[in-house]
């Protein structure tokens, strides 16, 4: 469950390694942030592939913080979006505005999966069951593998 801070109106979302398993576990961490992406900003731009240049404008600065917790075991990689109250509904339609986007070399693999992260960890984006797979492929590549561009390829195929 996400914690949400009526006062700032924001949250940062966190995942840490756990030692022993390599595997993610999510944990809520309430902090004052400015200048975050707004849920309902990261909606627009995903809805809109000819945005793509905004998007990662958008995410450039909390990509930095990302990369030290992955590179990092035991470390949380923070994802930070600012709620604006509704829920977004992802459809195939904005998950492969994001695959093209990588696979025309406007986002890479880091901020593919930073992206990613934030669909599958917010409560301000709902999808449904059958994009859940390519969204855990897309947020997990410790698990499943490295993302490049056959594997980005695959999950168009498949949608």
């Amino acid at each position: 469950m996400q914690v949400k801070c009526s006062l700032f109106n924001h949250w940062q979302l966190c995942f840490t390694w756990l030692p022993c398993s390599g595997r993610r576990v999510r944990r809520n961490v309430v902090r004052q942030l400015k200048n975050m992406l707004k849920s309902s900003e990261l909606n627009a731009l995903l809805s809109d592939s000819a945005n793509s240049t905004k998007l990662r404008e958008s995410i450039k600065n909390d990509i930095k913080e990302f990369k030290r917790g992955l590179e990092e075991k035991g470390r949380s990689a923070p994802v930070k979006l600012q709620s604006v109250g509704k829920t977004f509904v992802v459809t195939k339609n904005e998950i492969l505005n994001l695959c093209n986007c990588y696979l025309q070399n406007e986002l890479d693999e880091i901020e593919l999966e930073y992206i990613a992260n934030i669909l599958e960890l917010s409560e301000d984006f709902y999808y449904a069951e059958e994009i859940s797979e390519e969204l855990f492929l897309l947020s997990s590549p410790e698990i499943n593998g490295k993302i490049n561009k056959s594997v980005v390829q695959n999950i168009i195929n498949r949608l």
